[in-house]
């Protein structure tokens, strides 16, 4: 059983400045199955940093969907510029599986997937 996934942020260049996008975590509930990922309080996974918006990173960017062992990701329709799985574009209703150590990008913002399970 998924009991947590983690976002670890890649290192990025924007203009001069060094960013780090942050890591952060989701606990999975065994009664829900959607996640919402974004830059809204309404996120079960919020990420806030002082240049999200500015990245790309839409207040709803995408949604996680837990199907028994499996994680899916869907990129959500509000999101501008997409949701990349190991560098390829979501189409929109997409749902593609995520794994162990792939990539997600929100707007500019590259993450790895940890998933740790119980």
């Amino acid at each position: 059983m998924i009991k947590r996934i983690v976002f670890k942020g890649e290192d990025m260049l924007y203009g001069n400045e060094q960013i780090n996008p942050g890591t952060w975590a989701l606990e999975l509930k065994s009664d829900q199955r959607e996640y919402l990922v974004g830059r809204s309080e309404k996120c079960d996974l919020r990420i806030k940093f002082p240049k999200a918006k500015k990245l790309g990173i839409s207040k709803l960017h995408c949604i996680l969907i837990k199907e028994e062992e499996r994680i899916f990701v869907e990129d959500y329709p509000s999101s501008d510029l997409g949701t990349r799985v190991n560098e390829k574009m979501l189409a929109y209703n997409d749902c593609v599986p995520l794994n162990n150590n792939d990539t997600i990008t929100l707007g500019f913002c590259t993450y790895k997937i940890e998933i740790e399970k119980k």
